[in-house]
């Protein structure tokens, strides 16, 4: 939090010095080089030999950097793409995209900021940077902007929306992530053998354990403790909770319309109690609370378990990976979670990573354009993405990409070997739509189901609009209550050798009472129901 605090003040700082300049010159500080190009509306461009603009577009993006500038067939891509942005919009674009690594990537961005030259596009990570860009003048209003982008209006839900918006207005573009992010995988030959082909209810999911448990050495390692379902409590959690109650989020609004933590829904108790039936039957045991994902292949590899509650993404590039490419036999398939019974999942935020135009942008306008031209049109964005068919990539009849293999190398194993990176947007829609060769058929089958479900079939987090909104002080108290809470399930669900729990059947609605009685955090949470009150 410290750390967190020190950056803060340290863009503020950066913001003050920057609007003086600005107050002092009416504009904005820039290279030498720019100060040679003219400007409109949109940004600043030069003319080519043609008399077309050229618009110049800096970009900032967080990941794997490249270790090389030059790319064999860029120059042609590029060439490509500005005659597709000279038919469709009427100009070029000189694309400049800097990549930093993760660990350094918001140190860089306070040096660029402190630079004060062109920055006209960041992708960035969690609600909580928005809320500080917004409140320290970083993030620029493009609420103008997007209203005239057709595109981006009518494809972005007001759902997602509500999450870049402030007083009214638009601060960011969002970029979605997979509705669903949790799914359970399971050896799909035993999930045959026990004669499913899905699992689609609490019923489905109690025949399949107990055929497991009774089967022995015919579908696991009977020389070994085994468990017919593993996963940490908030992943089994994010799978089984909406069979129990209509709002399966960590938090909720309750009948009185107050935002309250998850533990004072009576669905999450009867979860609880579910879950403790299962302790006794077998079902589960107590590496709910130590289970370690990396560990899963070890898990499955040598039969102790079945299946696994974790990440959707797990499969294609976590431990269970390994666990795939040397059992394919087993058929390692996805279980989507249970839905409400009107189909909905609980959601913390359908936001995944966001899109913020700095103060210091010199062609917002431009790079509000290229996000309406590419972000929801399947072939402008598979041509910055991907480049061009047959000569940067190949698609299978199953949608995957990969490179042409008269292209492949130690060196070269994705399109952006050959082209590097045109844009910062992602689209959840069009990169697990395409997913790349070497996905598993798993993860493939995981993506797909995760990409059927809709904006509203999800139920957001209500604390993600307001958490900015409370104090380092209040977030401690919450999660001091939380964690108090966490303590007392875990007795809850902890089976002794002996087969009792540490709180009894008898002791347990007195004890889930007394919980929800010392509960410290109330009065946060009605701190947050009342700022929620005022946006809803």
């Amino acid at each position: 939090m410290k750390a967190k605090n020190k950056f803060l003040r340290l863009i503020a700082s950066i913001v003050t010095a920057f609007m003086f300049v600005v107050g002092i010159t009416g504009t904005a500080a820039c290279k030498k080089d720019d100060n040679k190009m003219l400007s409109d509306e949109k940004g600043i461009y030069t003319l080519d030999e043609n008399g077309i603009k050229v618009y110049k577009v800096v970009m900032m993006d967080h990941g794997v950097p490249f270790t090389t500038k030059e790319f064999k067939y860029r120059q042609q891509v590029l060439e490509r793409v500005n005659e597709k942005l000279v038919q469709d919009l009427g100009y070029k674009v000189d694309f400049n995209i800097e990549v930093y690594a993760d660990d350094t990537f918001n140190d860089k961005l306070v040096t660029r900021l402190a630079d004060q030259d062109q920055l006209d596009l960041v992708r960035q990570v969690a609600k909580e940077n928005l809320d500080s860009y917004v409140s320290t003048n970083i993030a620029m209003d493009v609420t103008d902007y997007f209203n005239n982008e057709s595109s981006l209006k009518s494809n972005l839900s007001s759902a997602i929306m509500k999450e870049v918006t402030y007083n009214g207005r638009v601060h960011a573009i969002p970029l979605d992530k997979l509705p669903v992010n949790g799914v359970t995988f399971v050896r799909g030959d035993l999930l045959n053998k026990a004669g499913y082909e899905n699992l689609t209810s609490i019923e489905d999911w109690e025949g399949y354990l107990d055929k497991v448990v009774k089967g022995g050495s015919e579908y696991l390692n009977s020389k070994l403790q085994t468990v017919p379902l593993m996963g940490s409590l908030s992943c089994i959690e994010e799978m089984l909770y909406g069979a129990f109650t209509d709002d399966p989020g960590a938090n909720y609004i309750n009948a009185e319309g107050k935002i309250r933590p998850k533990y004072f829904n009576e669905g999450y108790k009867n979860f609880i109690k579910k879950l403790r039936e299962w302790m006794v039957k077998g079902y589960i045991d107590n590496s709910l609370f130590n289970f370690n994902e990396f560990g899963m292949n070890t898990y499955m590899s040598n039969q102790v378990t079945s299946a696994v509650s974790c990440g959707i993404y797990h499969l294609e590039f976590g431990s269970l990976l390994s666990v795939n490419k040397a059992h394919p036999e087993w058929n390692i398939t996805p279980i989507m979670p249970l839905a409400t019974e009107d189909g909905k999942y609980a959601s913390t935020g359908i936001m995944g990573e966001f899109l913020f135009v700095p103060y210091s942008a010199r062609s917002a306008g431009v790079v509000m354009d290229l996000l309406n031209w590419h972000l929801f049109n399947e072939e402008n964005y598979m041509l910055l993405r991907c480049g061009i068919e047959g000569l940067t990539y190949t698609i299978s009849p199953e949608k995957s990409i990969d490179v042409p293999a008269a292209e492949k190398s130690a060196n070269v194993t994705a399109p952006s070997d050959l082209i590097g990176r045109f844009m910062i947007a992602t689209s959840v829609k069009y990169n697990m739509g395409y997913p790349a060769a070497t996905c598993p058929d798993g993860s493939k089958k995981a993506y797909s189901d995760s990409l059927k479900v809709k904006d509203e079939q999800l139920i957001v987090d209500p604390t993600i609009y307001v958490s900015s909104k409370i104090s380092d002080m209040d977030r401690s108290v919450i999660a001091s209550a939380n964690n108090t809470v966490a303590g007392q399930i875990q007795k809850m669900l902890t089976l002794k050798k002996d087969k009792t729990f540490e709180v009894s059947d008898a002791e347990f609605d007195a004890v889930w009472n007394k919980m929800l009685k010392d509960y410290t955090g109330i009065s946060v949470f009605d701190k947050m129901t009342e700022e929620y009150n005022k946006i809803k």
